[in-house]
């Protein structure tokens, strides 16, 4: 993730009306209507242009890119890589800040600049190292024909999106857990381990509550009738917070054959190893859950957006009821931080 980001308020997102391009039959968006939106930090050029091009071979031809706080020459070196495809007929579209916006800013700053696009259709969501497997953006637009919502495809290192693309059920927050913490999902486990491993049942596109941002794809209305990532979320778990409102607002799906790959190892990874594009899942993935993660994080601001953010979304699924499970879940973080501590 980005270096310290400046707080900024997201920019209103403008309505425009602006028809999308021919799509398919049955209101098929068309793969050219499908603008990509990421934003990029630091001096990550070269696994840029891998992103671009990967999309581009299933028929993307616009990308935005937000440059958040690049320095001199990595803005060079991204407008060079934009000149560079532009000869290959794909259009990069560079928005520039000075400061770093974060995720949340940087983010509705797009979905504003896809509205502004002429016959964009959707926005993909993709990381700046996201390198979406071939034939993804086909399956994913004729799930989004068939669902009508939002539709995302499976990073593969996200243990519980494969985990929700193998058996075709997504699980939910539940009331009372905290960071990532629940008391009671020893004993489910327990008794999940009794009943046997749940069945193999992957559909087409699987309900799901919220996603990531990479690989989320959302059509133009939604894009309009959702409210953008919020600002003061910063970064971390705005994602989270966007993606539920879309679920709420229209619908939300899980693509499981639409495989999004990393080619940097994600910070925030929930499995030990991601399946290799084109190669097989591996037998074994180690789950390392949001705890085990904040638990072992060092102070800096990545923590702090972390807690802040994760809290905000704990707390607004509490109940009375579920509220003393919360604070011991809370304890419980304390404690495993406290652990690690002294290791």
């Amino acid at each position: 993730m980005p270096p310290v980001p400046a707080e900024a308020g997201a920019p209103a997102t403008p309505e425009h009306s602006s028809p999308a391009r021919a799509a398919g039959m049955e209101g098929r968006i068309a793969p050219e209507a499908v603008a990509v939106i990421t934003l990029t930090y630091g001096d990550r050029s070269a696994m840029l242009a891998q992103m671009i091009r990967a999309v581009a071979a299933d028929g993307v031809c616009d990308v935005l890119v937000l440059a958040n706080g690049l320095a001199p020459g990595p803005a060079e070196k991204l407008a060079r890589l934009a000149d560079g495809l532009a000869a290959e007929g794909i259009r990069v579209h560079v928005h520039e800040s000075p400061a770093n916006l974060g995720s949340s800013a940087g983010y509705a700053r797009l979905i504003a600049g896809t509205l502004a696009l002429p016959g964009a259709g959707a926005a993909w969501f993709l990381d700046d190292d996201n390198v979406p497997r071939p034939g993804s953006l086909a399956l994913l637009l004729d799930a989004q024909a068939a669902t009508g919502g939002a539709v995302s495809g499976v990073r593969t290192d996200r243990y519980y999106l494969m985990e929700t693309a193998r058996t075709g059920r997504a699980e939910p927050p539940r009331p009372g857990e905290a960071f990532g913490i629940d008391l009671r999902a020893p004993f489910r486990r327990a008794w999940r381990k009794l009943r046997g491993r749940p069945p193999a049942s992957p559909a087409a596109a699987v309900p799901i509550p919220r996603v990531p941002y990479g690989g989320l794809l959302v059509p133009r209305a939604q894009l309009r009738s959702i409210a953008p990532p919020r600002a003061d979320f910063v970064i971390y778990g705005d994602d989270y917070d966007y993606s539920a409102r879309l679920a709420a607002g229209g619908g939300l799906h899980l693509v499981g054959g639409a495989l999004v790959d990393d080619l940097e190892a994600s910070w925030n990874a929930t499995k030990s190893a991601a399946a290799p594009a084109g190669g097989p899942r591996p037998k074994r993935m180690r789950r390392r859950g949001q705890a085990f993660r904040l638990a072992t994080m060092k102070p800096d601001f990545r923590l702090y957006y972390s807690l802040r953010n994760a809290l905000w979304l704990d707390r607004a699924r509490l109940t009375p009821l579920s509220l003393p499970l919360f604070a011991v879940n809370v304890a419980g973080l304390v404690a495993m931080a406290a652990g690690q501590a002294l290791v």
